[in-house]
């Protein structure tokens, strides 16, 4: 998913990183809690489409035709959640408020949702049941991580990549290297990242042997045939992440004054991610000078004070001129062009 750095600007406070910091950990405790547990019950991952597709391959080796099937339709059902989220971004484009509100019930929605599909189906209720058609019921949680992971926050400008722990597991002995071997003025930030990535890590691992633990409890539950919010307790979890993550970036944002799609274009990432923010004027996107002066009607925070300093201080200088300047006599007039020829 591109990545694992995130983009927590200079301006933030240390308070601020922290929080956002602690959001993120509990987005990777949750994946690696819901993979486990998909792992163990139907041994595919929640998250992990590369894992999924090496299964898919495999089955389609030995032509096991249930498993081949449903291994694709978890696939397809994580892309085609991250795709609808991705429509529904670019039709609001500027009420990205809105995009969030309608997410924050899907996503619930979709956790009742499996719940409710194996309570009617029995899927799972024996060891035997756990494979192929019976397993169907786990379809939502794709569709409904494809719309968290794949879509909010793949899509997300602070950039949360946390399904996937490989590419942070690089970053403490990289930032380490680069500490000990070079100097430069990129310290505090090299271990600003190992840290993250390593609570990134180690939240991720703790999701995980959560899961393995309550999977004993989730089959015993399904065995006695009762209802088992495992699913809706999930969405409910990852629906209070996506609203605290926004509302918090968004707050944070407003309280520096920063303009994130702008901060985003200097920092180098792709204009794709600006179809996420809230902004008020694509010029001062697309007129962005490397200064941080926007060419144009409109400008930026950064040069909001100078250029109101300028304006204060041509307009006072222009009453100055007109306050040192003698008045002109009341019948006298200036000469025309002709009476000046002549």
């Amino acid at each position: 998913m591109g990545n694992p750095g995130t983009i927590n600007p200079v301006i933030f406070t240390n308070r601020e990183k922290c929080i956002l910091l602690a959001i993120k950990s509990g987005y990777a405790i949750a994946w690696g809690f819901i993979n486990t547990v998909i792992y163990l019950l139907a041994e595919r991952f929640a998250t992990i489409m590369t894992g999924n597709l090496l299964l898919l391959a495999i089955e389609a080796k030995d032509w096991r035709v249930d498993e081949m099937l449903f291994t694709l339709f978890l696939i397809l059902a994580y892309i085609c959640s991250g795709a609808a989220y991705d429509l529904v971004s670019i039709l609001f484009l500027n009420d990205q408020n809105r995009v969030v509100r309608i997410l924050i019930p899907v996503v619930i929605l979709l956790g009742v949702l499996a719940d409710t599909l194996e309570y009617l189906s029995e899927g799972c209720s024996t060891k035997e049941s756990c494979s192929g058609n019976d397993l169907y019921f786990l379809l939502p949680i794709s569709s409904m991580t494809g719309l968290v992971a794949s879509g909010y926050c793949s899509a997300h400008p602070d950039g949360i990549i946390t399904t996937m722990v490989t590419g942070h597991m690089r970053i403490p002995p990289n930032a380490i290297l680069k500490i000990l071997l070079t100097e430069g003025p990129d310290r505090e930030l090299l271990k600003e990242k190992a840290w993250t990535s390593v609570v990134i890590v180690t939240s991720f691992f703790g999701g995980a042997i959560t899961g393995a633990y309550t999977r004993d409890l989730i089959l015993m539950t399904y065995g006695q045939r009762r209802f088992s919010p495992v699913f809706t307790c999930f969405g409910s979890v990852m629906a209070a992440l996506c609203f605290l993550h926004h509302n918090c970036c968004k707050r944070f944002w407003n309280l520096h004054g920063a303009n994130p799609a702008i901060e985003l274009r200097k920092a180098g990432f792709p204009a794709l991610l600006f179809g996420s923010l809230d902004r008020t004027s694509e010029n001062d996107i697309e007129n962005e000078e490397p200064n941080g002066s926007t060419i144009g009607a409109h400008h930026t925070v950064h040069d909001e004070q100078p250029m109101t300093q300028d304006v204060d201080e041509g307009w006072n200088s222009r009453i100055g001129r007109n306050e040192m300047e003698e008045p002109q006599q009341p019948n006298e007039r200036s000469p025309t062009k002709l009476e000046t020829v002549n």
